[in-house]
Order: C-alpha cells, then structure tokens, then sequence
C-alpha cells in the first residue's frame, strides 16, 4: 500500500494493524509500518519506565506492559529498543531485555555502581556498552564499561582530557567508536550540530573557567579545541545538550554557550551564564534564587 494510503487510515487501526505484528514478533513490518506513517517517528528510540499507564496512547508512542520488570532493577534503556537491568539479588549480575520481543541476555558480569547511565548494545554476542557518571559531567567523572554475556566483569574505559576515548590497558575496538560517540551525545557530554556535514563536538564544563569545545574526529581519539560554531549557540543542561540556530531567536547570541551553574560560595542558587567563545568570556545574564 502506498505511503499516503497508510496515512490516510484512522489512527486506532494503523494502531491494531502494529498491535498484531507486535505481537507475532514480525519487527520488520512493524518497522516498515511506521515508515510509511507521517504521525509516528520512523525508529522507535528510547523507552520510558512507568508504575501504571494512564492516558489514552497515540501512534507517536509504543506502550509495552512488562511484569518482568518486577523481578530485576531497572537500569536505563538502549537507543535501540533494549532494557539494561540488573539482577535484585547480589552480585546483580547485568541482563538485557528486548522489550519488543521479550528475550532476555544475562551477563556473568555485575552492573557498575556508578549513579547516572546510558547504555548501548552492539553486535550480535552482544557487547554492552555503559557509560556511567558520578555527579557532574566533567571528563574526571566520566567512564565507559564493557562486557560481553561471558565476561566475569565489566571492564573500565576512562575518559581523558585529550582524547575522546581512551583505553587504560588495550586499545577500544574500533567498531564502538561511533557507539562511544553517540553516548556521549546522549548525556549531554557532546553534541551533534546536525546538518549533513554536522560536527561531533566534545563539551568540557569547568566551574572556574566556563566551557570548552573539542571537535571529535571520526575515530573518536585526536581532538581539536573549537573557538567557533557559527550561528549555531548551545544549551547544556544537566545530563542534556541541544544546538540551535541563533538567528531564529533574536534574544539567543551566535557562537555561545548557555548553560547554569550553581554559585557555592553564595547560598547555593542557581544562575543562567551565556559564554562567548570568540572572546573566551563567561558572563552571568540571569540570577535564580532557590
């Protein structure tokens, strides 16, 4: 059927039609079906975990009720579909569940206990990949971890000052450069300036000297400092980060840096900063008390 015959369709039965194949496990219509339908993001991307579903759902999102969750800790969740949880028993061993079709990898290996994750699964073994962060989003803060189903633990990947990606004692597999990238995009420690010919930038926030820019080659290991972004500006927020083009908003500067920073030495409040990185100047531009 063609695309706007799909699109056409009343939304419940574009619905029960992607119920069904859901429920055969035919993920390949299911994927085909959502390309075809302009009211439904065409990949589904990462899954939201919630006590009880209430409201009616839409063909924008996919509703999934796992009772199997009850049996594990939540993780997070993969930009592919997949859930990482942890067994409730020690040494909570690391499983991986495919929500659309209910299987399930475990791992030998226990789940690091770091605070904040986000996590990808790659190749068909598969190799979890996990990055983790303790408080803020500094490079000192910052680990990947690895393990394949049979590993016996996790193993550290650090995060330097000068690269990318670096490994303590043999080299990253080259295949999971991309993955790194794109993880730490996902936690607001790069950013993607978009476009076809879109740059992968590395964000390093400093409390006394404001932010950093680093343009990440395609490997992931040189990087280069970056005085520039054009007319694009940027939003970092806690563990998100978002580029825009300053000349849509007449208040927001080309070529800075907005983000908030929390003022210590003061009562704790929190104030909104904008950055020039032309003339590596932090500038305070709103004040909240809290």
């Amino acid at each position: 059927m063609a695309q706007g015959c799909w699109s056409s369709l009343p939304a419940d039965l574009v619905n029960r039609v992607a119920d069904c194949l859901l429920v055969t496990n035919d993920l390949d219509y299911y994927m085909d079906l959502r390309a075809t339908s302009h009211d439904v993001r065409f990949h589904p991307t990462r899954w939201i975990v919630l006590d009880e579903l209430s409201g009616e759902s839409d063909t924008r999102f996919l509703s999934r009720r796992l009772p199997l969750l009850r049996d594990y800790h939540f993780v997070t969740s993969s930009t592919g579909g997949f859930l990482v949880l942890a067994d409730r028993e020690p040494p909570h061993a690391a499983r991986v569940l495919n929500a659309f079709t209910g299987s399930l990898t475990r791992f030998k290996a226990p789940m690091p206990s770091e605070m904040h994750m986000a996590a990808e699964v790659v190749g068909p073994s598969p190799t979890l990949v996990v990055l983790s962060t303790w408080g803020t989003l500094s490079a000192d803060n910052l680990k990947f971890f690895l393990a394949d189903p049979g590993s016996e633990r996790f193993f550290d990947v650090g995060l330097g000052s000068s690269s990318a990606v670096s490994r303590t004692d043999d080299a990253l597999p080259e295949f999971l450069y991309p993955v790194a990238s794109a993880l730490l995009v996902l936690c607001g420690v790069a950013v993607d300036l978009g476009g076809p010919g879109g740059e992968m930038l590395r964000v390093d926030r400093f409390p006394e000297q404001g932010v950093r820019l680093f343009r990440m080659n395609s490997e992931g290991r040189a990087m280069e400092r970056v005085h520039s972004i054009g007319s694009h500006a940027l939003f970092l927020g806690t563990f998100r980060s978002m580029s825009i083009h300053a000349d849509v908003f007449p208040s927001v500067n080309a070529n800075c840096i907005y983000y908030k920073k929390v003022e210590e030495e003061e009562d704790g409040s929190s104030h909104t900063y904008e950055y020039d990185l032309a003339h590596d100047k932090e500038e305070k531009i709103a004040e909240v008390n809290i």
